[in-house]
């Protein structure tokens, strides 16, 4: 059985650890060494979930970990980035294209009543493409977190597209909870540690992060048992 209330601990097993994850996770660039830390915190290679964190003694594996995991998550969302380019020409570009021919002087006395006519048909126009390209995002979230951890577990990049490997854990419904628990976290924390100037946000995804993947490796360490 999946222990949540050793997810929930991990970050705050070691102080230590946490305060060197969110100053890492603070720089942009560098912030991938704390992904790659969240992801070998994850006790997915240990086959056992655990309230502690790695030791911060290799940065470059970290590094290497978080790059190769990023890229992972990456290729899962390209498919919404490209329907959500379309969306983007098809709304903005044409209403973009108007406003040049009013003529800069026109545009500038222009007001937010005045514009709204133009871009509307537009927007209205990429509306199915907008609601397609957050739907795949959403399928993107959904499959990465496995995928990324399939990597890891495995230390194999082409097992992050193993997708007979990734089938078996992303359709349990133990997964389906851990991830819905992980989107409502994700979500109050940010939303909460947001209104904190420059750190925030890094202290946010930082624990969040430690957590959910503890939690997904929790239900795919569980599911490997059973089979």
């Amino acid at each position: 059985m999946i222990n949540y209330n050793l997810s929930f601990k991990k970050p705050f097993s070691d102080f230590r650890k946490l305060l060197i994850g969110i100053v890492v996770n603070i720089i942009p660039i560098v912030n991938l060494i704390s992904y790659g830390y969240i992801l070998e915190s994850s006790d997915i290679k240990k086959g056992v979930q655990t309230e502690n964190m790695e030791e911060w003694d290799d940065l470059g594996k970290y590094f290497t970990k978080g790059l190769l995991g990023f890229i992972i998550d990456i290729i899962y969302a390209i498919p919404a980035l490209i329907v959500g380019m379309i969306a983007f020409f098809i709304a903005i570009v044409p209403a973009i294209g108007k406003l040049t021919l009013l003529g800069p002087q026109r545009v500038e006395r222009m007001n937010p009543g005045e514009l709204f006519p133009i871009f509307m048909p537009y927007i209205l126009a990429s509306l199915p493409l907008i609601v397609i390209a957050v739907f795949l995002l959403l399928i993107a979230s959904y499959i990465a977190p496995v995928a990324t951890l399939n990597y890891i577990k495995t230390d194999n990049f082409s097992e992050g597209f193993n997708f007979q490997e990734i089938k078996k854990y992303i359709l349990k419904s133990d997964y389906i909870i851990a991830w819905l628990l992980a989107v409502v976290l994700n979500l109050a924390l940010v939303g909460i540690l947001s209104n904190v100037p420059v750190i925030g946000t890094a202290i946010a995804s930082f624990i969040t992060g430690i957590i959910s993947f503890s939690m997904y490796a929790g239900v795919m360490i569980e599911i490997d048992k059973k089979i």
